[in-house]
């Protein structure tokens, strides 16, 4: 939207809404203030109102669907449709289908024409959610869309002109899968024009009061939402985890906690049944908190009660590998006997 002068108030108001509107998208979804997303941030506003194709790396829950979201708010298509496509959730008899359509007749059940995602598309963004699980066979017709700009629908001999920008994501190690030959090295190679590689959250930290922030502000408005807050120990057992779901992990346990979590504060003993590995427990001993005496005795007292439990796992284990099932022999004793030595 370009104003000409001589414009009215009204013109002047829409087109600030319509800057702080695109100015705030990235805030708003890609949360943090750490150099690592300051950075992303630079990057996709660069990249964002180029043609170029994008491939876009990171651990599951990274936030990739966010960022392919902003490179197609920010790029001069935005005002056209953006499709998503999750190639790992299609089967592969269908994935080609749902790419490229099919013309009546193609198949048993092809009963009308069926234009494709890139079709649909046209002036567009298509998004290829986990590029890496898309078949060897699918791939070979994807890599002609990129370098044609064609698409010829299944069933069909028509080369059909597409005008779209593809950005393609994924978990995997496409370096890795092209040596193993389940990967094209052309189509990597086209794909990977710019590439965006997302940090795990244990790379920004600092990030993660933010994010709960960011969170907890999506949930707070409903009427059941009964979250108070986290305690200083809490906080730093969560600072301290690897957080291997990265920002939907933290997502996840925001809305558990605001909804089925306690009605106080949250403390440590109401984060470890749903933390995938946390850090060892004696690290959040309640010691020198803020904490009333009553708290931290209950602290110390669910820690030791964890360990125990531990303990007992651990002697059950070596309880039941004395014995061999299905056999008579006498179980090996849990401690060897020792040597007697003639003195």
């Amino acid at each position: 939207m370009v104003l000409e002068a001589p414009f009215s108030a009204e013109e002047l108001a829409a087109r600030v809404e319509e800057l702080l509107e695109k100015g705030s998208f990235l805030h708003q979804r890609l949360v943090g203030r750490s150099d690592a997303i300051l950075e992303l941030r630079d990057r996709i506003l660069l990249i964002a109102p180029t043609p170029i194709t994008v491939l876009i790396t990171g651990e599951s829950g990274t936030g990739k669907d966010i960022v392919a979201r902003a490179l197609h708010h920010y790029s001069r298509r935005s005002s056209h449709p953006f499709k998503a496509i999750n190639c790992a959730a299609i089967p592969e008899n269908l994935i080609e289908n749902e790419l490229f359509g099919h013309e009546k007749g193609a198949f048993t059940d092809a009963r009308s024409q069926y234009r494709g995602i890139f079709e649909q598309s046209d002036g567009g963004t298509v998004f290829l959610d986990e590029i890496g699980e898309m078949p060897l066979a699918a791939q070979v017709r994807l890599l002609r869309v990129l370098e044609e700009r064609e698409v010829t629908r299944v069933g069909g001999n028509q080369a059909i002109s597409v005008d779209i920008r593809i950005i393609a994501a994924t978990n995997r190690n496409l370096r890795k899968a092209v040596s193993e030959g389940a990967f094209r090295r052309d189509l990597y190679h086209r794909l990977k024009v710019a590439e965006l590689d997302l940090p795990p959250l244990r790379q920004h930290r600092e990030d993660l009061p933010l994010l709960l922030d960011h969170f907890v502000q999506q949930v707070s408005e409903e009427p059941s939402a009964r979250y108070s807050g986290f305690s200083p120990a809490a906080m730093d057992l969560l600072l301290e985890y690897e957080w291997p779901g990265n920002t939907r992990e933290v997502r996840n346990l925001v809305q558990h906690l605001a909804f089925l979590g306690p009605t106080g504060p949250v403390e440590p003993a109401d984060l470890l049944p749903h933390l995938e590995q946390p850090p060892p427990p004696e690290r959040h001993l309640p010691v020198a908190t803020n904490k009333t005496p009553d708290q931290s005795e209950r602290e110390l007292i669910y820690f030791a009660l964890l360990d125990l439990k531990r303990e007992v796992a651990d002697l059950r284990g070596l309880v039941e590998d004395r014995f061999e099932v299905g056999s008579a022999r006498t179980p090996r004793p849990i401690f060897p006997a020792r040597e007697h030595v003639a003195e």
